[in-house]
């Protein structure tokens, strides 16, 4: 016979201790009702934690039992009472509200992050049901699986797939664009299909949801985009240019959530851009990579069959692929777990859960930091107070009660520290949302409210419960002669505690170590090319540029800032570089075939970026047959096609006849993506026809305004329709590190700020020991202990239990930073002296915050001390 799952016997105890009678089993039913369910949905710890959670968050005035005759009696003199020795002990009070606000106010910032990551694309109606259709290429040589799909799968796989209520594309894109006589570079235009806003649901100011894209002549604007270009004017039906291609505006949405994967400005059909880009078989083309897919797939349907269905389709549209060794495996990704899961080629606007994970560790020690704190110093206050505990219990006072006037002493701080909280909170908003790069946090919601709500009744509970249960079972005399500081239990729990808290600060600290060390390696990697002074302009290949290129040159160069110029096209090993297939001789002489990276650039590239040969050489102008016979590989290529070395890779075969060309160079590898990625094999072709799309300027920037304003100067003067568009290759670097450096920042600053609060709490603790043992004190100054040797006496104390702590944190901090270095490809080994330094750091503080109190206490005149023994 099955056994029954019971819910945690704790909990409903709990429940039944303080829930009124004529609501318990209503209350008591319903619960175990959502109980079961969740058990038989297979989640049977999850259901054990939400069954405490929904006891707990059912604590509310209806439902707590009430004494009619004494209660109001009763609270009121709890709350007396507890007003009193708030102010009485005002340092301790101080003390337990400012680190348990600053830790829950660092939760609260934290929650909010957290809570922007984990729900990106929960807006949209169908989120369970929309996929995004990857795949894993296979050839010969390689295997990598991208984000990106053939052109045509978007298009044409609801057609095929009765499991598919339907398939869209989108695509984005840089063009520019002409609004009467002005030109602007816009870089988030969304390439779509017509039916892309009924799968997603973005929000629609005006327009016809089902109409808006249907004319391929039309465009749909965002609301900030619109705003840019015609002011306060009614968008709706406006002209905007796209090349020969007059569009019409027939849609405003409102600007995306930040929680939106797919970001973009403006939508376009994606006909139009077929006849703009004159891809004539965009359509048909079921192999490569271009498109991003996604679909809308129909209730029940198995993703993991359908993504096999659709390989063996595919599979059946490129047989000749497969003769040549190069196979797709497609499969579906959910929608809303692409952010913080997906690490695929051409991948975009990704974050990581590993992050996720470390800032919800961060989170919870932060927290419990505060609350170690709090019920270290509540215990310490509780001690100091056990005279008045055995006073109580001797004229009668029940152990419940003495149990309840501490809790709501506690409910009473914790209830200021929340208000503390949310002010600390208010005030850095603003700084942590630049931080962060989120501009709307959402902090008074149902959701928000009633978790705080739980946390001030569970702290309370805890932290008030605790102490108070623990000397409010010492017998009253033991308690009325001061025997109370010699208990085991008292002195083994405030010891534990310290020993967690100080463990997790030392997670903390050895953590800001590697995190540091690792963003110093990225600044100070060497990428294998000039960064320092290069600025790139980019013209996306406009004619009005390309028609002007030489006299642009010459022009350009004249500038005494200027040093060297190149020209490329889509090639700015920044970005990320696409990939194209080419058929190589391997090192047994055989053709293999396999996808490469491409780069195609001018004969002065290598030298304008730095980029240094191993083997051969670069283009030159005095090779006039480089541009059809010749290609220059990176070291890479040398690995994964079986080359012996470099100068064995000279004179190798890229393609056949008539298309054949020869190695003539091998460069050092150089980073084109970055440090999360190893460096791939990468080809460099030379380009004909001046077809370039940008330049690469190295120059002086001494100046940099004026190297910017001299450059824009003649820019203007020759290409006045294309807008000038420059940026400094180091920021454009930083740019692929922005969530690195914030993760950095938020990290540091919150685990500085926690080991602020163990600073505090060690202060309150050091106040409370000195206080409890200071006739101690005293008679060891009149047995002639020095100043000194009390102060070491109590410091030994605390450095005991910062070792153990370090023992105990080390593993902990070395697993949490191994799996966050593992991000990067490129990274630092973990560093064992880190965790001496965190050690070093941590005593320096404990000997410091110990001994300002301790000495304080051991310079007192042992006669004011011991005059009433």
């Amino acid at each position: 016979m099955k056994k029954v799952s019971e819910p945690p016997k704790y909990a409903s105890r709990f429940l039944s201790w303080y829930c009124r009678p004529e609501l318990l089993e209503d209350l008591e039913g319903a619960l175990l009702e959502y109980y079961h369910e969740r058990v038989n949905a297979g989640n049977h710890r999850k259901a054990r934690w939400m069954f405490w959670l929904d006891v707990l968050m059912h604590v509310r005035p209806h439902t707590v039992k009430i004494n009619t005759q004494t209660s109001g009696l009763m609270l009121s003199n709890h709350v007396k009472v507890s007003v009193r020795n708030i102010r009485k002990h005002k340092l301790s009070t101080m003390l337990n509200t400012v680190g348990l606000a600053s830790g829950l106010a660092c939760f609260i910032l934290i929650f909010l992050w957290i809570n922007k990551e984990l729900n990106y694309d929960t807006f949209h109606e169908k989120k369970d049901r929309i996929y995004r259709v990857p795949n894993t290429f296979k050839s010969e040589s390689e295997t990598f699986s991208q984000a990106i799909s053939g052109s045509a799968l978007g298009l044409q796989l609801d057609d095929h797939f009765s499991e598919i209520e339907a398939s869209t594309r989108f695509y984005r894109t840089s063009e520019r664009l002409q609004i009467n006589n002005q030109y602007f570079f816009e870089s988030g235009l969304g390439v779509v299909d017509n039916n892309f806003l009924e799968i997603f649901d973005f929000e629609l100011i005006s327009g016809n949801r089902k109409e808006l894209l249907n004319d391929p002549q039309s465009i749909v604007l965002t609301k900030s985009l619109a705003n840019k270009f015609f002011g306060n004017q009614n968008p709706l039906n406006k002209t905007i240019t796209l090349g020969e291609i007059e569009l019409q505006v027939t849609g405003i949405l409102e600007d995306l959530p930040e929680t939106s994967q797919l970001q973009f400005s403006a939508l376009v059909p994606t006909q139009t851009f077929k006849r703009h880009w004159g891809w004539e078989s965009m359509d048909t083309n079921w192999g490569g990579g271009s498109f991003y897919t996604y679909v809308l797939i129909t209730e029940g349907t198995n993703p993991d069959e359908l993504g096999q269905a659709i390989t063996a389709f595919i599979g059946d549209k490129l047989k000749d692929w497969a003769e040549h060794g190069m196979y797709y495996q497609y499969f579906l990704q959910p929608l809303t777990s692409i952010h913080l899961t997906s690490d695929l080629r051409y991948d975009f606007n990704n974050g990581n859960l590993q992050t996720v994970q470390v800032f919800i560790a961060a989170a919870l020690v932060i927290l419990l930091l505060a609350c170690i704190n709090y019920i270290n110093l509540a215990t310490a206050n509780a001690i100091s107070r056990s005279k008045e505990v055995g006073i109580r219990k001797v004229i009668g006072v029940r152990q419940k009660q003495l149990i309840t006037q501490y809790l709501v002493e506690s409910f009473l701080i914790i209830v200021l520290s929340v208000g503390l909280a949310l002010l600390m909170v208010w005030a850095i908003l603003p700084l942590y949302k630049q931080l962060t790069g989120y501009e709307h946090f959402q902090l008074v919601t149902l959701k928000n409210v009633s978790f705080l709500f739980g946390i001030v009744i569970a702290l309370s509970l805890m932290a008030g419960s605790l102490p108070a249960y623990l000397i409010s079972k010492v017998p009253p005399l033991r308690v009325i002669k001061g025997n109370l500081k010699s208990g085991m239990q008292f002195n083994m729990l405030r010891k534990g505690l310290v020993i967690l808290q100080f463990s997790a600060t030392m997670v903390l600290l050895i953590s800001i170590f590697i995190i540091n060390d690792q963003m110093s390696f990225i600044r100070n990697q060497d990428l294998g090319m000039k960064t320092n002074g290069i600025i790139r302009v980019n013209f996306w290949g406009y004619d009005e540029v390309r028609q002007n290129i030489d006299v642009l040159k010459d022009r350009l160069k004249a500038l005494p800032s200027v040093k060297n110029i190149s020209f490329e096209r889509f090639s700015y090993p920044v970005d990320g570089l696409s990939n194209s297939g080419a058929e190589v001789e391997t090192g047994d002489g055989t053709m293999v075939r396999s996808s490469i990276y491409t780069l195609r650039v001018d004969e002065a590239f290598a030298k304008t970026l730095g980029l240094e040969m191993v083997a051969g050489r670069f283009y030159s102008e005095q090779h006039p047959t480089d541009s059809s016979l010749s290609v220059v590989v990176n070291e890479a290529c040398i690995e994964n096609f079986g080359w012996k070395n470099a100068e064995d890779a000279i004179g190798k075969k890229f393609g056949r006849e008539p298309n054949m060309r020869k190695v003539i160079g091998v460069v050092k590898n150089f980073h084109f993506e970055g440090l999360h990625r190893r460096i791939e094999p990468a080809r460099i072709l030379p380009v004909s026809n001046n077809a370039y799309s940008a330049i690469l300027i190295d120059a002086d920037l001494k100046d940099p305004r004026t190297v910017l304003a001299n450059l824009e100067d003649i820019w203007n003067s020759l290409t006045p329709t294309v807008p000038f568009d420059a940026s400094f290759m180091n920021d454009d670097l930083k740019e692929q590190y922005v969530s690195e450096h914030n993760f950095q920042s938020i990290f540091s600053s919150f685990s500085i700020i926690s080991v602020i609060i163990g600073c505090l709490g060690l202060f309150g603790l050091t106040t409370a020991t000195t206080n409890r043992r200071i006739k101690e004190v005293g008679i060891r100054k009149v047995l002639g202990a020095s100043s000194f040797k009390i102060v070491s006496m109590i410091n030994k104390e605390f450095v005991s239990l910062i070792v153990i702590a370090t023992i105990v944190a080390s593993p902990v901090a070395y697993y949490l930073m191994i799996s966050w270095l593992e991000n990067f490809s490129y990274h630092i080994e973990f560093k064992f002296y880190f965790i001496g330094f965190a050690l070093i750091g941590a005593l320096l503080l404990t000997i410091l915050t110990v001994t300002l109190k301790t000495y304080r206490t051991a310079a007192i005149n042992p006669a004011k001390v011991l005059k009433d023994e």
